[in-house]
């Protein structure tokens, strides 16, 4: 069983690291083209970046060389998110509005996607929300009509990012177990609150694995090689884990746990 188990893992782990490969070489032919066409053009626009000339084919080309590292490597999100968020801010700023709005938007999904939100949510949105209005506000004195672009097209991907989510949110509440336990539900609060871990008497070691799971998706054997323990140890305390959440698997677990910010 666990080798079935292990099999389909490591065809998912394959059929991932395809795309992002196809994703990253789609992103560093992007920007090399770019870095290319800001040497050839000379683009004048007016822009709050100094020197802009021989700075933005730097960028690019810098971000160009990054998205080569990132074929060669293992998966980093951060550094992906890092490209997106310094090319949505200077494209934005030299004169491209849409797709400056739609790499900063870009850079939301990512670090959504891989749980950067689940702690201290707000105070990160708020932030990541700030530079970029910071950004639009930068364009201000170089035409109103730049400006007022950049805002309509920022206001419409929120918006259309926070539909989307409503929408994945519905969704991803059919296959949340419906809670027998009365205890388990008096403990929950409401969706997008804190939770402690500790408070529904889960050890150290358990609080550890739930973390890194819902951080880095983990599997039992990378758990038991990071904390130097057998996988049976692994899987003893996790179907400890399950069983006072109320929940089967650790799909209905992750599932659980994504609708509350996990302390």
């Amino acid at each position: 069983m666990d080798s079935v188990l292990d099999k389909k893992r490591k065809s998912e782990f394959y059929k991932k690291k395809k795309y992002e490969k196809i994703m990253l070489i789609s992103a560093f032919s992007v920007l090399l083209t770019a870095t290319i066409l800001s040497i050839i053009n000379d683009n004048d626009i007016p822009t709050v970046i100094p020197f802009h000339t021989t700075i933005v084919p730097i960028i690019n080309g810098a971000s160009a060389f990054l998205c080569l590292i990132l074929l060669f490597i293992k998966e980093n999100y951060r550094l992906q998110c890092l490209i997106l968020f310094i090319q949505g801010i200077c494209t934005a700023l030299t004169g491209y509005e849409v797709l400056g709005a739609f790499l900063y938007s870009a850079m939301f999904l990512l670090l959504f996607v891989n749980n950067f939100f689940t702690t201290n949510a707000k105070k990160k949105v708020s932030i990541l929300v700030l530079i970029w209005i910071l950004t639009v506000l930068s364009l201000l004195p170089f035409g109103f009509q730049r400006f007022l672009l950049e805002f309509v097209i920022s206001f419409f991907f929120a918006g259309f990012y926070a539909y989307v989510y409503k929408k994945l949110e519905h969704i991803l509440s059919i296959f949340i177990p419906v809670k027998n336990d009365s205890q388990i539900i008096d403990k929950l609060p409401e969706r997008g609150s804190k939770i402690k871990l500790e408070e529904f008497g889960l050890s150290e070691r358990q609080i550890k694995f739930v973390k890194d799971y819902l951080k880095n998706k983990s599997s039992y054997k990378e758990l038991s090689e990071k904390y130097f323990i057998s996988t049976s140890t692994v899987k003893k305390d996790m179907n400890d884990v399950f069983t006072k959440f109320n929940v089967k698997n650790i799909n209905e677990l992750y599932l659980l746990l994504i609708q509350f910010e996990v302390e």
